[in-house]
């Protein structure tokens, strides 16, 4: 770990490996949504999904300009899919349905608005985590991404296991990860 001569730590997890790995995204045509934090509940985000409201509401009319009064009734159905206790399959297929709604444009990616942030938290009652990136594809919270930095004590392997057998196994953590970040 570098420090500066007045104590300040110049790398650390976010300078070396996590600003690095959001520059990059927005070379592959990621927009940096910018920070999003937990008092923009209910405007920026849906606390209750995860989804960034505003790109959801106008990506749903752009792909579905015959259903843009739906918008609310669809994440409603699905809310109700992921209390299915299927970890999420049911919603997976409907991210792959074309008919009545599209929620991701799979036949022109163009269409679709890809965005990333860093820190955000999501909950699920009194439980939470926070990925160290999380990629959106029209404003749904698809993607967590946990960097490491290198030569870190345990790294990518203490990392993976903590995720394989801590949170995956673990019903709540499940859903928080899945159902509640839509």
């Amino acid at each position: 770990m570098a420090k500066a001569s007045n104590g300040i730590i110049l790398f650390n997890e976010m300078t070396r490996v996590q600003m690095p790995a959001l520059v990059h995204l927005t070379r592959l045509g990621y927009t940096y949504y910018g920070r999003i934090f937990e008092d923009m509940a209910d405007t920026v985000y849906d606390p209750d999904t995860n989804k960034l409201k505003d790109v959801f509401l106008t990506q749903f009319k752009k792909l579905n300009p015959e259903h843009e009064g739906e918008a609310e009734q669809v994440l409603k159905a699905i809310r109700q899919e992921l209390d299915n206790d299927d970890l999420g399959k049911s919603f997976y297929s409907r991210l792959k349905t074309t008919s009545p709604v599209r929620l991701i444009d799979f036949d022109n990616p163009k269409n679709n608005a890809f965005h990333c942030t860093a820190e955000f938290t999501c909950k699920n009652g009194q439980d939470e985590f926070r990925p160290d990136i999380t990629l959106f594809i029209n404003g749904l919270p698809l993607v967590f991404i946990e960097v490491k930095k290198p030569n870190n004590h345990g790294g990518m392997v203490a990392e993976s296991d903590r995720m394989n057998r801590k949170r995956f196994p673990n019903k709540k953590s499940a859903d928080l990860s899945i159902s509640r970040s839509l």
